[in-house]
């Protein structure tokens, strides 16, 4: 016998939606490598990151006010607000940029979730270089706003979606601030 499942409306959809996102460059994680972290809510300038190898790491101010998702994947943070939701996603060992767009953009769409890249380039002041992109889920129609930067060998995807319709946040903030630290 078949059942509907009820209840799947809310910010579930939208994490969902952002999940399906990620999982789309080079080596799947393990579920052995998830990560549990607590669910937390970030103070104002609270920088976080993720390291690209031991003497390396890409790091970002994570939107003040916002709830830290409590399960994360070691190269996935995903933030909650009310109805909205951020995701932000490393993907390591790239060798072309233009070749890893196309390639998320791909897995996506195997997933459901369409990726138009916006004719916007994006160059932060950190070297960051990218593309300004938009995506909309093919089941239940939500929407939002992302972007693709890359710089060296890998790619940051950062996407914000709003549920029920609504307008994505903006990340700009987010964007200018992404950096890549080296450690002594």
């Amino acid at each position: 016998m078949h059942r509907t499942v009820k209840g799947l409306t809310g910010v579930g959809p939208a994490v969902l939606f952002l999940a399906f996102l990620s999982v789309a460059w080079g080596d799947t994680q393990p579920v052995t490598e998830t990560i549990s972290v607590p669910a937390t809510y970030l103070t104002q300038d609270q920088h976080e990151k993720f390291a690209l190898d031991a003497h390396h790491e890409v790091e970002y101010v994570a939107p003040a006010g916002w709830q830290r998702a409590a399960q994360s994947k070691k190269d996935e943070v995903m933030y909650r607000d009310g109805k909205h939701v951020i995701a932000v996603s490393l993907v390591k060992g790239i060798d072309d940029m233009s070749s890893a767009i196309d390639h998320r953009i791909r897995s996506a769409a195997l997933k459901g979730e369409l990726i138009h890249l916006k004719n916007q380039k994006i160059t932060t002041p950190n070297g960051f270089i990218g593309s300004r992109c938009r995506v909309t889920s093919r089941s239940d129609g939500q929407h939002g706003d992302c972007a693709l930067l890359g710089r060296k060998n890998f790619m940051i995807a950062i996407t914000s979606v709003s549920e029920e319709g609504g307008d994505p946040v903006d990340v700009d903030q987010l964007i200018s601030s992404l950096s890549l630290k080296e450690e002594g």
